[in-house]
């Protein structure tokens, strides 16, 4: 699932991955990236969905790379981070759908981190595909606001405030799926900040 606002800058990506199955998913007028990834997982019509960014650049040995991970029990594999990243379906409807409360772009892949770490389900991060540096054209004021507002740094852990984002999807029955524990997480280069335990807080929606 190619996830793109600027179809211009997709071509590359869509070339990447013709000999892939794949579909462009648009995102132009769309208020947050998180809908966005949400409208991708929604429109995948299989159990694994893998979200390539409009500026990454993958090849065929990533996609395989990522279904071997996922097989070897991680929640996520993202192989540039949330720019290039696979999960089953089995993990959305444990965590949830990313929080459409981050309007623009920006900290909802840290808020669903630290959901990973909350839920105690394993993420493997790397920065192996290659990436087209480019500013984001999202607009990221209100996705900082709501990420302060939603979770407070005590100490060395991170402190929920609100529940989850309840969104109205719906991705069928759950299927027997094993994660692997967070404490195998695989992280390159990661803030050290958002490595650190998550504390209860505000009780989960939904």
């Amino acid at each position: 699932m190619v996830a793109s606002h600027r179809p211009e800058i997709a071509e590359e990506a869509l070339r990447c991955l013709a000999d892939w199955p794949h579909r462009l998913v648009s995102g132009i007028g769309m208020e947050s990236c998180s809908k966005l990834f949400n409208a991708c997982i929604v429109e995948c019509p299989t159990e694994t969905v893998i979200i390539c960014n409009e500026k990454a650049r993958p090849r065929i040995e990533h996609m395989w790379r990522t279904l071997e991970l996922l097989d070897e029990g991680f929640g996520v594999v993202g192989l540039y981070r949330f720019g290039f990243f696979g999960f089953r379906k089995e993990f959305v409807r444990r965590v949830g759908f990313f929080d459409e409360r981050f309007r623009g772009g920006w900290y909802e892949d840290n808020d669903m981190m630290l959901r990973m770490h909350e839920a105690d389900i394993a993420y493997h991060m790397s920065e192996e595909v290659p990436y087209a540096q480019m500013a984001s054209s999202w607009k990221h004021e209100e996705a900082t606001s709501h990420f302060h507002a939603k979770w407070r740094h005590v100490g060395d852990a991170f402190e929920r405030l609100l529940p989850e984002f309840a969104g109205h999807y719906d991705l069928g029955p759950s299927r027997e799926c094993r994660f692997l524990p967070w404490s195998q997480s695989v992280l390159v280069n990661v803030p050290l900040q958002l490595t650190k335990t998550v504390v209860s807080g505000a009780q989960k929606g939904p």
